[in-house]
């Protein structure tokens, strides 16, 4: 039952396969329980071919706790859905996977083989970085993480496009995270939101990597070659040239091994 989506970290869309015999789509999720042990469960949802199942009003479990003012209960056709706290009423907003609220008023769902956040007005983060109603329509991401870090918190979230994944990073305040380019200077005019192909999470520390990019959670990127240069420069010097630079030293030594003597 929904228990198992409590305490989750990421959950991710890896396929939709349709079955001719009884005419139902399968979508298979997968959310990692813990960041660290990497524990991942598998969740598969069997839908109708179009649309969605009869909808059903009749809560079948409703064991879970309140929390941050609403409570996942999941219904008689084996949807998630919602109570609110104040009136104890069953919203008519249903889900394959619904999570608690976190502190920052965001809860991670699953729906149609899209994933994304919904805040305490039931409208979803789109692809564009807007937080809008369903009517009738769900388009969410491949794969949603937790908001990750103490002072710059940001929540990674990506999409296939073009035959690349796109990856960007929410803030609490619901907005994407701008990033400003390092070379030895912020370049304060030019800022870019989405990364192609690779990215990471962003660890607690407030860093992660983007094809062949650091990132900063306070906002800006730095390239591989530009901190290697940067690093070299302070080893002539004797100095360290910033906190970048013994991030880079202490997550990435085999490129430091190899490029800086």
């Amino acid at each position: 039952m929904q228990k198992k989506f409590k305490n989750i970290h990421s959950i991710s869309c890896t396929d939709i396969l349709s079955n001719p015999k009884d005419d139902k789509r399968r979508i298979y999720y997968y959310d990692i329980v813990n960041n660290f042990s990497k524990e991942k469960n598998t969740f598969i949802v069997k839908l109708p071919e179009i649309g969605r199942p009869k909808k059903s009003n009749t809560i079948i479990d409703d064991s879970n706790e309140f929390v941050n003012g609403f409570k996942v209960v999941q219904t008689k056709n084996k949807e998630f859905a919602y109570v609110r706290e104040s009136d104890n009423a069953l919203l008519p907003y249903r889900y394959d996977i619904a999570t608690n609220f976190n502190n920052y008023g965001y809860a991670m769902v699953a729906k149609n083989g899209g994933v994304s956040w919904i805040d305490k007005n039931f409208s979803y983060l789109n692809r564009d970085g807007n937080f809008v109603e369903e009517d009738g329509y769900f388009i969410g991401f491949n794969g949603v993480s937790e908001f990750i870090g103490n002072s710059c918190p940001l929540s990674r979230v990506y999409y296939s496009s073009f035959e690349c994944e796109k990856n960007l990073y929410l803030q609490p305040d619901g907005k994407f995270k701008e990033f400003y380019e390092y070379d030895g200077k912020t370049r304060t005019t030019e800022s870019k939101t989405a990364f192609f192909n690779f990215a990471t999470e962003f660890d607690h520390e407030g860093y992660a990597k983007a094809a062949g990019n650091i990132l900063f959670a306070r906002g800006y990127y730095c390239s591989y070659e530009n901190l290697i240069k940067l690093c070299e420069e302070s080893e002539k010097r004797g100095i360290h040239i910033c906190h970048a630079e013994l991030s880079f030293r202490e997550h990435f030594p085999e490129i430091i091994r190899k490029k800086i003597k």
